[in-house]
């Protein structure tokens, strides 16, 4: 009874959705799946951790204020470590973006009434955000792959490159933020 209780439950809230949340749920399916999909394109299917995720990630869009939203970085962090050998294969940046994007709709969708239309003043700072970390993660990718120091041992200079990165981007961020911000 406790089931048919909670499929109810979760049938009215979905019926209520807004157009705004309807994309933001699909868009975090769609990154999910991407992210995990990207270790099974780069050698190894994993079909435990790959249902998982499908599990975790169609619960997200379901219920995105869950705690099943952690459940998806794991399998895709699963699926890399214990599954692949090259780890820095360039499928790895789009397993990044689909975390990223995962994160950023699912986060939203979680932080709004699921009837209320999106505001702008949630929607544009986290829209600028993960434009500006996806351009970021870019970034260090095409460092790290254009470096000759890549395959050696010890990457002191790319990590403290990165490192510098990420706080320039981390100050822009915030400037961009502020001058989008409604405040």
């Amino acid at each position: 009874m406790r089931w048919r209780r909670l499929v109810a439950t979760t049938l009215d809230d979905l019926s209520v959705l807004g157009r705004g949340q309807r994309a933001l749920r699909a868009t975090a399916l769609a990154a999910a799946l991407v992210a995990g999909l990207s270790g099974a394109v780069a050698g190894s299917p994993a079909p435990t951790a790959l249902l998982l995720l499908l599990a975790a990630a169609i619960w997200c869009a379901i219920a995105p204020d869950s705690h099943a939203g952690l459940v998806v970085p794991l399998c895709v962090g699963w699926q890399w470590w214990t599954h692949l050998d090259r780890t820095t294969t360039d499928w790895a940046l789009l397993a990044a973006l689909g975390l990223l994007v995962f994160h950023a709709a699912t986060s939203v969708a979680a932080s709004v009434p699921a009837a209320a239309t999106l505001p702008r003043a949630v929607v544009m700072p986290t829209a600028v955000r993960t434009f500006v970390v996806g351009l970021a993660t870019v970034a260090v990718w095409a460092a790290v792959r254009l470096s000759p120091l890549t395959g050696r041992t010890g990457h002191l200079t790319l990590t403290v490159a990165a490192l510098v990165l990420l706080t320039v981007v981390a100050a822009a961020t915030a400037v961009l933020v502020r001058a989008v911000s409604p405040d």
